[in-house]
């Protein structure tokens, strides 16, 4: 759902007019929701609400802060197996234990999947058009 309003978004995204002060009432929102661990109002209505927002005002400010290398498709990859690593073998104590161990373990695999494989294709895409 998170992706579908990001990519709707964008495609109509001259024609959504959303105020930059829309965001306090949804951060207070958000941390209302936590507080009071009503987790399906936070992912169905306002993580849809803050994918919207970031996606017509803060594209230039997420491009400030993004990294050069692209490890999405990495973390992608390399998720799934290390969590089962993690969750088999290592035993963590509470979900941000697992959380921390899972990405400690991906970043590294995603970095040399970013720099020494993805990258270098890309370079050659060029030759195949």
């Amino acid at each position: 759902m998170v992706f579908l309003t990001g990519v709707l978004t964008n495609m109509y995204k001259q024609k959504i007019f959303i105020r930059n002060y829309w965001l306090i009432p949804i951060l207070i929102l958000d941390i209302f929701f936590v507080k009071f661990h009503d987790l399906g109002m936070l992912a169905f209505i306002l993580i849809p609400a803050i994918n919207i927002f970031v996606a017509t005002k803060g594209l230039r400010l997420l491009k400030k802060i993004t990294p050069r290398a692209d490890l999405s498709y990495g973390i992608y990859v390399f998720a799934f197996p290390f969590q089962q690593v993690v969750a088999n073998y290592l035993f963590p104590t509470n979900t941000w234990t697992f959380f921390l161990l899972t990405v400690l373990i991906v970043l590294p695999f995603a970095l040399f999947s970013w720099y020494l494989v993805e990258k270098k294709a890309l370079g050659l895409k060029g030759l195949v058009t």
